[in-house]
């Protein structure tokens, strides 16, 4: 009996961890990863995108383990950075 319980638990270990990586994946993949822990105050928007450009950053948010916001605010930051050095922000 205890062996059976062994042999159980050993096969089903690998299936508990590739059912949650697959899970983790279709977070990442939907952009549903919580946000990480941030002082900084957040509102919501609203926006209209292209659905390429969003499956993009939905496929590079599952290259680099980071959620979609996240690399949405990165962009932007990017952006502003980019307007300043020319100096129309």
């Amino acid at each position: 009996m205890v062996i059976l319980i062994t042999i159980l638990q050993v096969i089903s270990f690998p299936i508990k961890i590739y059912l949650l990586t697959t899970y983790q994946v279709m977070q990442y993949s939907l952009g549903l990863m919580p946000p990480k822990k941030s002082t900084k105050e957040r509102k919501m928007y609203g926006l209209r995108l292209e659905k390429a450009l969003m499956q993009a950053v939905q496929h590079l948010g599952v290259d680099f383990e980071r959620n979609a916001n996240d690399l949405v605010e990165e962009a932007l930051r990017d952006l502003l950075k980019k307007y300043k050095r020319r100096g129309k922000v």
